[in-house]
């Protein structure tokens, strides 16, 4: 009966909600396109970090996975002599992102994206193929047949679902082959660890090459712990094998190295450059909806305020204070409800936006979608807002006597709420613009930055030479010296160039260096430098200037060896010594590797706010690589984008062309991490605003429509219409002053959170914080202005007869 009864109350009350807010129907649109707002951006965002940071990855018991030895890679050497070694770590399994070139039955070549795994890979995953077989370690053995994993998307879209692809020999080359067996197809929805597979190969573990089985650092490293064993001991134990490795068959580990072998778990590592900010977002649109929530509660208060009388027949007539407060708090339910399904419907524009402006390398963003997961965060969303707008109204008029509230003049006003909304509202809205003014200066500060390179004027192409077509060095440099010749002959193009890693790209390729005649380190850990495989021209092309003499043609490669460094490495290899004609010691004892014929200033090989590390760049005529990038100077980079594209083709038409940019774009790219956060934050912050510039005119014009006899009395005893305006004012924007102090001791603290991200400017840049305030309370005075020049406005007589 008590059930029934509680049901039958329930129901009483939303019936008499619903004719409340019919009642009202502008009150009902603005509270629920408000809440719609705060909820709908709090819902794709949430959209975001439930796919990318919270979902498993699909992988079977995916919180058994574990990535080995952390931000470091690893030789095949390395990965076999840890390789069931390390106590407690079932695998490991070795896999690398690698590029493949597939030769198109109409002629022409495509990209496709893949890795390259051991055979232990999909055991280890626990997702076998849905057709035909995986990977065993015969396929990774020397001389063994080139075999491929497709992936489902793969072999619909580019073989037609063809039932006999297993066993079909494909024209796939790359990663040591010319053409590959399919073996088998992967399942629907199997993702590859990190960014996009479309083909899988076998790992080529063939030691006879030594540099590349022991020097050639590329290989991520997974594996499961045993039941019963921590990431803790499973550390202990790895660390304690490197050791070993050291000291026992010279491996070059470093102790700085050993003490960061780690074993930590793979979503973690897979999603760790976007945790953070994508945490920082979902607390910026928290926000956001807090201070829709307080505009809500000030609506509510003053609809209250409205409701005294009948409230107050409700209290005289044996209604209980708990009666009151729930039927409050019902009819806050009803509008958190109504706003948190308006707010999914907006969360679809919003999320469809959001994700076209997502950087090209965050995990895992094919699986973002609205799901019901994202709708039960709204509804939730809705439960705790609905809480937060309505207890505050319920309990405030409820505690009231009926008496009381029948007995109050109707004139008065009673703002102590109001105003601590708004004292609240300010200080979130500070703290939210002043993150993103120091994350907009930080991108305009970064954007000033000179990468040391000509960036006007420039594309970027990315030619991949298949070994099918160019199994040697020989003519793979033949190649890439035509390409570039034939491009540099188009109109309009100034000059041509190639390079093996674009400035500003992802990626990069490391080498040791040791000055000739220097004895070799004795714990075997060499000073490192990037290393860069460049054409003739490179440095005309990009503006670079060159202290000794640059490459050029005559550069041969039976020619002595030659390399030019940049001045950070001169000054960490001969500190204060000229560089120019100091020699690089070779692999073997006594050996030269090259003599330095130039020095160059250094340049921005990573990201805009990262200091410039050691290069050292070598000729294309002595040095060789699968893949380079053409450096175009033009009168018209973008114009010239079709022409160039065609010469590439014309000089071998199955080789893929990719990646045509503009070096201005290769630029914008390389901030798209910080700008993706940047803009959302902007926007987020502008709604904030906007938000509290409402609530601040509301609370004012509230205020003012019941001060109206006070207002009144005022003028009729002699006040003056500017010191009306002036006192109005005060009691506006003295919450919105005490909210902005908090806002910006808020603002000092809270951006340490964004120290990773900014750049030039600190947590607690003092012209950024001022200028926040300074628009937050111009705005905040105009908000009051309105509202306040009314009320001077009014007739004495009048106000007075009203009452």
């Amino acid at each position: 009966m008590n059930t029934l009864r509680f049901v039958e109350t329930l129901w009483q009350d939303l019936l008499f909600a619903l004719r409340m807010l019919a009642r009202q129907p502008a009150f009902a649109l603005v509270a629920i396109l408000t809440l719609a707002l705060g909820i709908g951006a709090n819902v794709a965002i949430f959209s975001v970090v439930d796919a990318v940071l919270l979902a498993d990855l699909p992988y079977h018991e995916p919180h058994g996975l574990y990535r080995i030895w952390g931000e470091h890679r690893f030789s095949r050497q390395l990965f076999q002599k840890l390789e069931d070694r390390i106590d407690g770590v079932r695998g490991p399994s070795a896999y690398s992102p690698t590029e493949l070139t597939l030769v198109v039955p109409s002629g022409g070549a495509e990209e496709l994206h893949g890795a390259s795994v051991t055979a232990r890979h999909f055991s280890l995953l626990g997702t076998p193929p849905a057709l035909g077989r995986g990977f065993v370690e015969a396929d990774s053995a020397p001389g063994a047949e080139p075999v491929a994993l497709l992936s489902h998307g793969t072999w619909q879209t580019r073989f037609g679902g063809a039932a006999d692809i297993v066993g079909r020999k494909i024209p796939l080359s790359g990663a040591g082959a010319e053409s590959r067996t399919v073996v088998g197809v992967m399942p629907r929805g199997h993702e590859c660890i990190e960014g996009t597979c479309e083909v899988w190969v076998p790992l080529d573990l063939d030691p006879s090459d030594e540099h590349v089985y022991s020097e050639y650092h590329f290989l991520w490293l997974i594996g499961r712990l045993d039941p019963g064993t921590t990431p803790g001991q499973a550390t202990a134990a790895l660390q304690t094998v490197a050791s070993r490795l050291r000291a026992d068959e010279g491996l070059s580990l470093s102790e700085e190295r050993i003490r960061a072998a780690t074993i930590a778990p793979l979503l973690d590592t897979v999603v760790g450059p976007y945790r953070t900010r994508l945490m920082l977002l979902f607390v910026a649109v928290g926000i956001v909806l807090l201070i829709a929530c307080a505009n809500v509660a000030h609506l509510l208060l003053a609809r209250c305020e409205a409701r005294r009388r009948e409230i107050a027949m409700r209290s005289a007539l044996g209604a209980r204070r708990s009666r009151l407060v729930r039927q409050l708090l019902t009819e806050g339910l009803l509008l958190a409800f109504m706003g948190s399904m308006a707010g999914v419907l907006a969360a679809r524009g919003i999320l469809g936006s959001l994700v076209a402006q997502l950087p090209s390398d965050m995990p895992r963003v094919d699986a973002i979608h609205l799901d019901a997961r994202a709708i039960g965060f709204a509804l939730l969303a809705a439960g705790v807002s609905s809480i937060l707008f309505s207890l505050v109204p319920a309990l405030r008029m409820s505690a009231t006597t009926g008496e009381n509230l029948l007995n109050a003049p109707r004139g008065s006003s009673r703002t102590g709420w109001n105003n601590w909304l708004i004292v609240a509202e300010t200080a979130a809205a500070v703290t939210l613009v002043a993150g993103a003014g120091l994350m907009i200066r930080s991108i305009q500060l970064m954007h000033q930055v000179d990468p040391g390179f000509r960036v006007d004027g420039v594309l970027t192409l990315r030619v991949r030479a298949p070994l099918a077509r160019y199994p040697d060095d020989a003519e793979r440099r033949d190649y890439f010296g035509r390409v570039v010749e034939r491009v540099g002959e188009l109109p309009g193009v100034r000059s041509a160039a190639a390079i093996d890693r674009l400035p500003l790209s992802r990626g990069n390729t490391g080498v040791g260096l040791l000055p000739f005649g220097t004895p070799e380190p004795r714990d075997g850990v060499y000073p490192m430098a990037n290393y860069r495989v460049v054409s003739p021209g490179y440095f005309e092309t990009m503006g670079i200037p060159v202290r000794g003499r640059a490459f050029t043609a005559d550069d041969r490669a039976e020619s002595p060896g030659m390399g030019i460094v940049n001045e950070a490495a001169a000054a960490m290899l001969w500190p204060g010594e000229d560089a120019v004609g100091k020699r690089i010691a070779g692999n073997e004892e006594g050996d030269v590797w090259f003599t330095v014929v130039g020095v160059v200033p250094d340049v921005l090989q990573h990201r805009l706010n990262e200091k410039s590390r050691p290069e050292v760049y070598v000729p294309l005529s002595q040095e060789s690589a699968f893949t380079f990038y053409i450096i175009v100077q033009a009168y018209d980079a973008a114009g010239v984008a079709p022409a160039v594209r065609e010469a590439v083709l014309s000089v071998d038409s199955q080789v893929p062309v990719s990646d045509v940019r503009t070096m201005p774009a290769v630029i914008a790219d390389s901030l798209s991490r910080v700008r993706f956060v940047t803009q959302l934050l902007g926007v987020f912050a502008f709604v904030a605003l906007a938000l509290g510039v409402i609530g601040v005119y509301g609370v004012t014009a509230y205020s003012v429509s019941r001060r109206t006899r006070e207002i009144g009395l005022r003028l009729a005893l002699g006040a003056s219409r500017p010191s009306v305006v002036g006192f109005v004012m005060r009691g506006g924007l003295l919450p919105v002053a005490g909210g902005s102090l908090l806002g910006l001791l808020g603002a000092a603290w809270g951006a340490r959170l964004l120290g990773s991200l900014l750049y030039g400017v600190g947590p607690g840049d003092p012209t950024t914080l001022a200028a926040v305030a300074a628009t937050l309370f111009a705005t905040a005075s105009i908000a009051t202005y309105v509202p306040a020049r009314r009320a001077a406005s009014v007739d004495p007589a009048e106000a007075l007869r009203a009452e």
